[in-house]
């Protein structure tokens, strides 16, 4: 699959094919693009994609406990600023005094794992990891944070009547 470039074919004294030049500067080019397209969607703050945002704060906390049983301090603080991010972007898609208050105690338990650090005992960074995780947990079962599935994924087999 990948062959072996001998010293004689890439000397000091020879020239690289221009095709090994521009491939990388092409894959940088794209990536930047990537790059820019996606942080111009997310600025975009009046179109909230609810699902793309509870699937990523559900993601961070799930990770953020994980990391805690690995005990990676640093990934804890990581995943839990980026939880309180995607909680108080929900707040705003969110009218329900429950689901305000859930989101809220997402960002208040994610502030104390912010402020104890990366330099803490995972351990101490675990209780309220854990009780972030929680209030996630209640906050996307709210009606308008929740899934909607499709009519055709909810419908039972069809019955054979003789």
């Amino acid at each position: 699959m990948f062959r072996r470039f001998s010293q004689a074919e890439f000397g000091a004294g020879r020239r690289k094919d221009p095709v090994y030049l521009i491939l990388p500067a092409a894959a940088m080019v794209a990536m930047s693009s990537m790059a820019v397209c996606h942080h111009a969607a997310a600025a975009d703050s009046a179109a909230v994609d609810v699902k793309e945002q509870r699937e990523a704060l559900m993601k961070n906390v799930e990770e953020m406990v994980a990391h805690g049983g690995m005990g990676d301090a640093k990934a804890i603080v990581h995943h839990c600023q980026e939880a309180s991010r995607y909680a108080a972007t929900l707040k705003q898609a969110v009218e329900d005094a429950a689901g305000r208050a859930s989101l809220d105690d997402v960002i208040r338990y994610c502030g104390r794992v912010e402020e104890i650090g990366v330099h803490a005992d995972p351990g101490m960074l675990l209780n309220p990891a854990l009780k972030a995780h929680a209030a996630a947990r209640a906050a996307i079962k709210v009606p308008e944070l929740r899934e909607v599935r499709s009519t055709e994924s909810n419908r039972s087999l069809p019955t054979v009547t003789p």
